[in-house]
C-alpha cells in the first residue's frame, strides 16, 4: 500500500515539475537526491556500527560494480527518465497505467534470459494487462465520447 501511495505522489510531483523543467533535469535532481540520502544513511549505519573503514570496501568487487552500473544506469536513470518523459507529455493518470507493463516485461525477460517456465496463466495475465493498458488509454481522458 505504501508503494502505491508513494508512486501516486511521485507521478503527481513529477508531472508538476515537468511544467518548469525538462525530463532530464527532473531525473538528474531525483538521482542526486537519492544518491545523497542513501549514501548518508549508509554512512550513518557504518559509523554507528563502528566500521566506517569498510564503507567503500564493496567497490573493490567487480560484480558489485557491474550490479551498481546496471541498477544505477539502466534501472534508475534510464527507467526514471522514460517515466519523467512520459509524465511531461501525458496526464499522470494515463502515464501511470504504463507501469503495469513491467510485469509483462518481467515475464518475457524471465523466460528469455533466465529460462523460467511460461505457463498458460502467464499468458492470460499478460493479455489482461495489455488489454487493460490499451483500454485505459483508448477510453481514458481526452478521448471523445461516442455521440459527442
Amino acid at each position: 500500500m505504501g508503494a502505491v501511495i508513494t508512486a501516486a505522489f511521485f507521478n503527481i510531483g513529477s508531472r508538476r515539475a515537468s511544467a518548469k523543467f525538462t525530463p532530464v533535469e527532473v531525473t538528474c535532481v531525483m538521482m542526486w537526491v537519492g544518491a545523497i540520502i542513501f549514501n548518508a544513511l549508509a554512512f550513518l549505519v557504518h559509523w554507528r556500527a563502528g566500521n566506517l573503514a569498510t564503507f567503500f570496501t564493496p567497490l573493490a568487487d567487480p560484480q558489485i560494480i557491474m550490479a551498481l552500473l546496471y541498477l544505477g544506469i539502466g534501472s534508475s536513470v534510464l527507467a526514471f527518465f522514460l517515466v519523467n518523459y512520459s509524465l511531461s507529455h501525458l496526464p499522470a493518470s494515463q502515464s501511470a497505467v504504463f507501469s503495469n507493463l513491467t510485469t509483462v516485461v518481467s515475464i518475457g525477460a524471465g523466460v528469455a534470459f533466465r529460462n523460467e517456465p511460461f505457463y498458460w496463466f502467464h499468458a492470460v495475465g499478460a493479455v489482461a494487462i495489455l488489454v487493460g493498458v490499451w483500454g485505459a488509454n483508448y477510453f481514458g481522458a481526452g478521448k471523445p465520447k461516442l455521440g459527442s
